[in-house]
């Protein structure tokens, strides 16, 4: 990612948010005869999908950017990327009603799986360390981490060489 990058992709993706929020809110409202019809909603949970993997898309380059590439921590991007998560989550709450609806009706369709995976991996990313980590939770994650490190089921990092 070059040093113009981060700024328009963040643009970018911003406006993609604000996009799916004005499509999720007119189905809302005006098209409610339809919204027993799963392609409308669909339809919002794949764009949501595609959303939300920009976004994370996104946030992975910038880390990479500076803690691989090894620019300059830019915290004004950090809290812009956390925004479009958050503002994400906010769309996400509003689409999961009708999700469920439609789930409890033909058990699964097309992106509802993605879109509970996606919608589960955003809560635990907005969820403050000391309350994600408290409790056993800490303890259990590094007991696993240690025994898939023992099975072989992990690689090094880096080359495993750290700066």
């Amino acid at each position: 990612m070059t040093s113009t990058q981060p700024r328009s992709r963040v643009r970018y993706t911003e406006n993609e948010v604000s996009r799916l929020r004005t499509d999720v809110a007119e189905w809302k409202v005006e098209h409610d005869a339809l919204s027993g019809d799963c392609w409308v909603w669909e339809d919002l949970v794949i764009k949501a999908n595609h959303v939300y993997l920009r976004i994370m898309e996104l946030d992975e380059d910038f880390r990479d950017c500076f803690l691989v590439q090894g620019a300059t921590y830019d915290p004004g991007l950090n809290d812009a990327i956390q925004k479009l998560v958050r503002d994400w989550h906010e769309i996400a709450i509003e689409i999961l009603p009708q999700v469920e609806r439609l789930e409890r009706k033909y058990k699964s369709f097309e992106g509802s799986v993605d879109f509970r995976r996606n919608f589960a991996e955003v809560k635990d990313i907005l969820t403050p360390d000391h309350v994600f980590f408290g409790g056993d939770q800490l303890t259990e994650l590094r007991d696993r981490a240690i025994e898939a490190n023992r099975d072989g089921q992990t690689e090094i990092l880096h080359g495993g060489k750290f700066s």
